[in-house]
């Protein structure tokens, strides 16, 4: 048995969500305050929020450029609300919790500014 893995580069399969969750993401991310943006690493907080998002929506793979069509329309349709919902929760899960290292801590103008709650009575500044 053939157990070796060929990786093409060009897929043959495209999850339809994927660029709409990444629509959504840009989108909300471009309304946050420029004065939080300053304080994290932009393209890690979107590419978390991203993979949170399409971990808590359905899988909508397609083959062709026909089943691509009918599948981007079923997803605006049927999970437009829900893409909007749950890229929400996760760019606020991902304020949340101090173990993704998203924060940009480092840059000297924040040395002061954010500290990542230790104890659950600690309040992360809010997206």
């Amino acid at each position: 048995m053939n157990t070796s893995f060929f990786y093409n580069p060009v897929p043959l399969y495209r999850n339809a969500l994927e660029p709409l969750v990444i629509q959504e993401v840009n989108r909300q991310v471009d309304r946050l305050p420029a004065k939080l943006l300053k304080f994290v690493e932009i393209e890690k907080i979107k590419a978390q929020a991203i993979a949170y998002a399409l971990n808590r929506l359905p899988a909508m793979y397609a083959t062709s450029e026909r089943g691509w069509e009918f599948q981007q329309h079923k997803a605006q349709e049927k999970y437009g609300r829900k893409i909007m919902e749950v890229v929400r929760q996760g760019l606020a899960a991902i304020q949340l919790d101090p173990l993704i290292p998203v924060w940009n801590m480092f840059a000297p103008e924040n040395a002061c500014v954010i500290s990542l709650p230790e104890a659950p009575e600690n309040r992360p500044v809010s997206l």
